[in-house]
């Protein structure tokens, strides 16, 4: 068996006492992430799209773009911060702390738009295409200043979400 992938059989299946196969195996493909410390894994039904798999989410892993899975939501993710910005224990980019207006904006964005759609969605589940899909992707461009909902996702997905192009 290739390094890094696992032949899996059922509970009921022979080959566990010495026997002859009858079930259909799985194939589980992990890689090790040093970063989090965590095995990243998934299983197959084939054993040619475990080492596909593998191979790809090691090049993913290598750039950055593949993150193991984290049980922290979005919703979760953002009380924290909002937390923090409250406390004034989390700061802006120049190193101030946040107005309160500014705040109280983000709040608010958040709570009627990101949240009931993608506030659910664990952190390493969460892609670029959700956040289009979202009502935020679907604002017209001009209506949506840089500091403004976009950005604060952007802050707030820092936490572990994986923010590819899916």
């Amino acid at each position: 068996m290739a390094t890094g992938i696992t032949k899996r059989h059922s509970r009921t299946c022979r080959s566990r006492s010495d026997g002859a196969c009858n079930c259909q195996p799985s194939y589980e493909a992990w890689i090790y992430s040093k970063r989090e410390g965590k095995k990243i894994r998934k299983s197959f039904a084939r054993k040619s799209e475990a080492k596909s798999w593998r191979a790809n989410a090691k090049s993913a892993l290598a750039k950055g773009g593949l993150r193991a899975p984290t049980p922290t939501t979005l919703h979760e993710a953002w009380d924290a911060w909002y937390a923090g910005a409250l406390a004034d224990a989390i700061r802006n980019a120049s190193g101030d702390t946040y107005k309160p207006s500014a705040l109280r904006g983000y709040e608010r964005r958040m709570r009627l738009r990101v949240l009931p759609a993608i506030g659910a969605m664990r952190l390493s589940d969460i892609c670029r295409r959700d956040v289009r899909r979202s009502p935020i992707g679907c604002l017209p461009m001009d209506s949506i200043r840089p500091r403004s909902v976009p950005a604060l996702c952007l802050r707030g997905l820092s936490f572990g979400a994986r923010w590819t192009t899916k």
